[in-house]
């Protein structure tokens, strides 16, 4: 297991895990927000803080619970990690309550801090933890992690709804990296953020489904990830054996948060979470390099905050 601490997953939406996210509560004509979410994770090891913020505005009055919680916003996202970050425009579009939908476009900025940037020739090299933590201490400048920037496009799609005390959310995130200047020969690189291989100008999916009991200001529940990237023939040593090694990706476990109670509209829903996961599928941490027993964790915090609304 790395001995550092690099970025990690985002492991929430932008719409949230507050205490009103399943709400149905109806949106303000306009609204100026933000939201901050700030976790640390094991297994890999990692450290990340995200914030978004976004004018919103309503795209019609309804009082149907499926349809009065609708917006469109723009606005934008930054996340900040001791090895890199991301800052770029954000487009968000809600139409139901149940359904949120978002894009962005980010610059990103590698440091050549904590192990990363590492980039691979191909889908079959060795980019566990241990065989990253090798190429940062080696003597050779040609394996060693490198700083570099490029740009990412990012979409999710976010589908989510509540009978009683029960919810289910289901959210779906695709990324297509492009970074101009990775090393010569290199057509791939180790993406901390959803620990999976990708390939440079390539695509990868990552997928959340939460099934989360409500009581009180607890919700109790479970969550199982899904991820893999899309490799093609080229990511391979030519007459080499073509056969995916690395996805998909699998992890499922106990996922738990406590929200406190907050009167002010400028820092709302306080929310503690806890995950742990345990990988079902992934091809270093099932035994290969660490051990299935060790679980994927995430502590961490999320607030969100109203700095203006209208409901006129």
């Amino acid at each position: 297991m790395k001995s550092t601490l690099g970025p990690l997953v985002f492991v929430l939406s932008a719409s949230g895990i507050s205490g009103s996210a399943l709400a149905q509560e109806a949106a303000p004509k306009e609204q100026l927000r933000y939201k901050n979410l700030t976790v640390a994770r094991a297994n890999p090891l990692g450290l990340i803080s995200v914030t978004d913020s976004s004018y919103r505005f309503r795209l019609f009055k309804s009082d149907s619970p499926l349809f009065k919680d609708n917006f469109i916003g723009v606005g934008g996202q930054m996340v900040l990690t001791p090895a890199f970050f991301r800052v770029g425009p954000m487009l968000e579009l809600q139409p139901l309550s149940i359904l949120y939908l978002q894009a962005t476009f980010e610059a990103v900025d590698y440091f050549g801090s904590f192990g990363f940037f590492q980039s691979f020739e191909f889908a079959t090299d060795d980019w566990s933890d241990s065989g990253i933590d090798a190429l940062e201490a080696s003597d050779d400048p040609d394996e060693q992690n490198y700083s570099t920037s490029g740009w990412q496009f990012s979409g999710q799609a976010q589908f989510r709804f509540k009978v009683g005390p029960i919810a289910v959310r289901d959210t779906f995130r695709a990324g297509r990296p492009d970074y101009d200047d990775i090393r010569e020969g290199d057509q791939l690189y180790y993406e901390p953020l959803f620990d999976i291989l990708i390939p440079n100008g390539g695509w990868f999916v990552n997928n959340d489904v939460d099934l989360l009991y409500f009581t009180g200001r607890w919700k109790l529940g479970a969550r199982w990830t899904y991820a893999t990237a899309f490799y093609r023939d080229t990511d391979f040593a030519e007459g080499a054996s073509t056969d995916d090694p690395n996805n998909p990706s699998n992890r499922v476990g106990p996922f738990v948060t406590y929200t406190f109670n907050s009167k002010s509209k400028f820092f709302q829903d306080p929310t503690l979470i806890f995950i742990a996961n345990w990988w079902l599928e992934h091809r270093f941490r099932t035994g290969e390099d660490v051990s299935v027993a060790l679980p994927y964790i995430i502590l961490g915090i999320t607030f969100t905050g109203d700095l203006f609304s209208s409901e006129t």
